[in-house]
């Protein structure tokens, strides 16, 4: 009984330790669309796109899904250290931030020339904790660090170089071929902008991730009692550098010889949450240029507009001859609620934002409605509508009653006549924008992850009730038990 009561209780320490969400490497945020999709910009007239130094790259807003700037994106590149965005990912989801990291012989001195820490700070049975080794990853982009945790998770570079491989696959990559885990030159080592961007959406869904990757300045003390110092290296978050840019949430640079200068940084202005990945500029200062460049060209001309509602009202009619009886009658097809396909929001560029909205009611091809929001000569918005169909004989009787039936749009089980002819008046509905607030704070997203943990607290609950009665129960026979026990002594007694 008192085993039982003990794992009880263990488990009741573990689901508050870890609904308690306290120092986890594991927890997320949703940012921008959960689907991670990449979809068509709406047939609007773009402002022109930037001229950059870099070779390829990509611009992505997230909450649309929407590609504001594309060159050569498909090209396979050598990334060089951005590469230690995917290894600091998976770090942090296989390790915890307190397991310890000790430095081996071989991710020390395995490393091609020029690939050791410049200020001899990391040394063969050096030992830290997991986090500080993420931070300085990230910060100082330290190679042998890389090495240390692909040693760690996977025993050896080649079984972390699959793991990397297949995670990056999981993020949406699909022309990447990683060899090593911290990005020192490979001819094998490739991957492409559109690739890096996917796999930086994802990893900026990691809020231990998002952290790390944008503090300015890091120390900590490895276990022998020397102090180790970070700076970012990413000079975008210096506040005394030329390069400061206060709407860069997280970023990793890059390079080698072969590479030249790649960037991959995450911004955001409390509207647009931007994805921008460079490859191959010729100086570090073209590549802080080009970043800061296709940032302008997001953030200065592209806006986040939320869709119209479409409550009731509004109906099509039409004038409708049955071919088997020749009788005349009219359909009225009344329009119900209905909800964008297309999202709560979409991305337009800054001109169209302040036109008005117009919602028109039109067939829908399968005897229902549906609405389209334009905005100016571009439609924006789809909304399958809840359709009532009323047929209305003429004249009508005055005693009877119209007979009713009501579709969603979409649904074949009721249609309008094929014998339709087209509509004779369309109804515009007007609506009003509901403006998106450019208060909110760029940290703000929607938190994934909340259903479980009640679940977790529920169960447990349910556990204890459990053995809080097996206990009463045990107690009862045990008390049983101990009468007869004690009956049966006394008759033994009076027996002798």
């Amino acid at each position: 009984m008192k085993k039982y009561r003990k794992v009880l209780s263990l488990l009741l320490t573990a689901v508050l330790l870890i609904t308690s969400g306290s120092h986890s490497a594991k927890a997320y945020t949703v940012i921008g669309r959960e689907d991670h999709q990449i979809v068509d910009a709406p047939g609007y007239v773009r402002p022109a796109a930037p001229e950059i130094n870099s070779d390829t790259a990509i611009v992505i807003e997230l909450n649309s899904g929407v590609m504001l700037y594309s060159k050569n994106i498909h090209q396979r590149m050598y990334p060089a250290s951005i590469t230690k965005i995917i290894t600091a990912l998976i770090a942090l989801e296989e390790l915890e931030l307190d397991d310890k990291l000790v430095l081996s012989w071989n991710s020390v001195n395995d490393l091609v020339e020029g690939g050791e820490d410049g200020r001899r700070r990391f040394y063969e049975g050096q030992s830290f904790t997991v986090e500080d080794a993420v931070y300085a990853l990230c910060l100082n982009s330290v190679n042998t660090i890389g090495y240390a945790l692909a040693e760690k998770i996977d025993g050896n570079l080649e079984a972390f170089a699959n793991r990397m491989n297949a995670r990056a696959q999981e993020l949406g990559a699909i022309n990447t071929t990683f060899h090593n885990p911290h990005g020192l030159n490979d001819l094998l080592h490739m991957t492409t902008a559109y690739d890096m961007a996917m796999i930086m959406w994802g990893a900026i869904q990691n809020d231990t991730y998002r952290k790390i990757a944008g503090t300015r300045s890091y120390s900590f003390t490895d276990d022998d009692g020397h102090e180790i110092v970070c700076d970012h290296n990413y000079l975008v978050f210096q506040p005394d550098s030329d390069y400061y840019d206060e709407r860069v949430v997280a970023g990793k640079t890059g390079w080698v010889e072969e590479a030249e200068y790649t960037r991959t940084v995450y911004a955001t202005d409390g509207n647009l949450d931007i994805i921008c990945v460079t490859f191959h500029a010729d100086t570090t200062h073209n590549a802080y240029v080009d970043v800061r460049t296709l940032l302008d060209y997001a953030f200065n001309n592209f806006t986040l507009v939320d869709l119209p509602e479409f409550g009731d009202g509004g109906e099509i009619t039409s004038e409708v001859t049955d071919e088997k009886t020749g009788e005349e009658f009219t359909l009225r097809m009344k329009a119900g609620a209905g909800k964008s396909t297309t999202g709560a929001a979409v991305l337009v560029p800054n001109s169209y934002a302040n036109q008005e909205w117009v919602t028109e009611l039109l067939p829908d091809g399968e005897g229902g409605l549906e609405a389209v929001a334009s905005l100016g000569d571009v439609v924006l918005g789809t909304y399958p509508l809840t359709t009532t169909i009323v047929r209305e004989t003429e004249p009508a009787p005055e005693t009877q009653a119209p007979s009713q039936e009501t579709k969603e749009s979409g649904s074949s089980s009721t249609k309008a006549p094929t014998s339709a002819s087209s509509p004779t008046s369309s109804t515009k509905v007007p609506s009003t924008t509901a403006s998106r607030s450019t208060e909110t704070d760029p940290a703000t997203t929607k938190s994934s992850g909340g259903g479980w943990k009640t679940v977790a607290i529920v169960l447990l609950a349910i556990l204890l009730v459990l053995s809080i009665l097996f206990s009463a129960v045990m107690a009862y026979q045990n008390k049983i038990l101990k009468e007869r026990i004690r009956r049966r002594k006394a008759m033994k007694r009076r027996t002798q």
